[in-house]
């Protein structure tokens, strides 16, 4: 039993063992030729256009530190990308999800201190998994059942003497450990297989790249007007 829970705390300290891949390639500073650049925001305010790799959901983040209530409350900004908003002068934490899948996760520094801005986003993945502990529980279930057949073997009671009366009390399944050594390495082996099963937990973050397009100016209506004395 002591090994079941030794295997127990080596599994949850291997949850946190996360494969981690190099992000993609930034994209260029350039919009698909689908979506419009954004127009002028108004005094203080920045129009932003989001766009990404695949249709996502983006999320604005925003941290809670309160006396009954920490942690990160998340935002709706837009449903699917590509998309358009208008956001005050300011730094804002953002994350995107592929509509098709939660999968495909990662977040963004968006900065807006202009009145047009275009951001775009290459998603990276969130992908949860097993981990190294399936190899790790195998060989400790392996080591538990040897462990077994060493404590049968060496607490085994020897044979009665006739001539001299029994050598010691006959064996009890209570005396002897090595039943529940058997047992638990035969789970551990299970839950070693279980573990070696799942895909491996992986995380990736996104790229992104920002910038400030210019804005067209309005065609000037009418023609010059001169005035002279």
């Amino acid at each position: 039993m002591r090994a079941l829970s030794v295997a127990m705390a080596l599994a949850l300290a291997a949850t946190g063992c996360v494969e981690t891949l190099a992000p993609p390639a930034s994209p260029e500073p350039t919009l698909p030729g689908d979506v419009p650049p954004p127009g002028r925001g108004p005094e203080g305010f920045g129009r932003v256009t989001l766009s990404t790799d695949v249709p996502a959901r983006v999320e604005r983040l925003a941290r809670i530190d309160g006396v009954r209530r920490t942690g990160v409350s998340a935002t709706l900004l837009c449903a699917r990308t590509p998309c358009e908003v208008t956001l005050p002068y300011g730094d804002y934490d953002l994350r995107f999800t592929s509509t098709a899948g939660s999968e495909r996760s990662s977040g963004a520094v968006l900065s807006v201190h202009d009145t047009t801005v275009v951001l775009r986003h290459v998603l990276g993945q969130e992908r949860s998994g097993g981990s190294a502990i399936g190899p790790v529980l195998l060989a400790l279930g392996a080591a538990t059942l040897v462990g077994a057949v060493v404590a049968a073997v060496a607490l085994q009671q020897p044979p009665s003497n006739p001539s001299n009366g029994p050598s010691g009390p006959p064996p009890t399944g209570s005396s002897n450990p090595a039943p529940y050594l058997a047992l638990g390495g035969v789970g551990i082996l299970g839950a070693g297989a279980f573990f070696l099963a799942m895909p491996p937990t992986v995380h990736q973050d996104g790229a992104t790249t920002q910038w400030s397009p210019p804005v067209a100016s309005a065609p000037a209506i009418g023609g010059s007007v001169g005035v002279r004395f």
